[in-house]
């Protein structure tokens, strides 16, 4: 079974509020670019990462697609059309949401989605310590899921950085709503944390 199928059955088979797919009766958001060069940034977390930012605005350079969940089969023809670029991916750091990375990477292939967080860099830039950030075990379904995690991104370290995929390890996860709580003025800080990433550079 390719990784693509192997995500999808795992999702159909343990609907239980973790692994949640995308239901085509409820919308995305979506927030265009002026820019036909612009990146999509594509989150799972649309209510906490808009809800962060406020008035701080998005750049009229930046593109938005956001919405729970493992998207259909219908929605990512949509999503693949509106990203003319390159994609950036953010959500919780979770087996969920990493699971759904991966499938997104393996269906927009051709347009090489880049991880932007939750990672180590990520939280770098918006000053915030993994060790004093609220961290929640996994839950079973999660714990179950990690052997899968594992073969569809091997390369799971390097995209979330040590710290990060240690945390992972120790059967724990991070969820965007605790990393922005703890951010003094998260709407500047979001943008650019996002940025940061999206440049290729790393923490210290």
């Amino acid at each position: 079974m390719s990784p693509m199928k192997s995500i999808e059955s795992w999702f159909a088979k343990h609907d239980d509020g973790e692994f949640v797919r995308h239901v085509r009766t409820v919308p995305y958001l979506v927030i265009g670019s002026t820019a036909s060069d612009s990146p999509v940034l594509f989150t799972t977390k649309p209510a906490a990462v808009l809800g962060a930012i406020g008035g701080a605005q998005i750049p009229s350079e930046l593109a938005v697609v956001g919405g729970c969940g493992l998207p259909t089969a219908a929605d990512i023809r949509w999503i693949a059309r509106f990203i003319r670029t390159n994609v950036l991916f953010l959500g919780d750091l979770d087996p969920p949401d990493l699971l759904i990375f991966a499938w997104l990477r393996e269906q927009l292939r051709r347009k090489q989605p880049k991880f932007v967080g939750i990672s180590d860099p990520f939280l770098h830039a918006l000053g915030v310590q993994l060790s004093r950030s609220p961290t929640i075990p996994f839950t079973p379904s999660e714990r179950e899921s990690v052997p899968l995690l594992d073969s569809v991104l091997p390369d799971l370290p390097r995209l979330v950085g040590s710290a990060c995929a240690r945390c992972l390890r120790d059967g724990l996860k991070l969820e965007m709503e605790g990393v922005l709580g703890a951010v003094t003025k998260p709407g500047r800080s979001i943008l650019k944390a996002i940025k940061y990433v999206e440049s290729g550079q790393s923490n210290p």
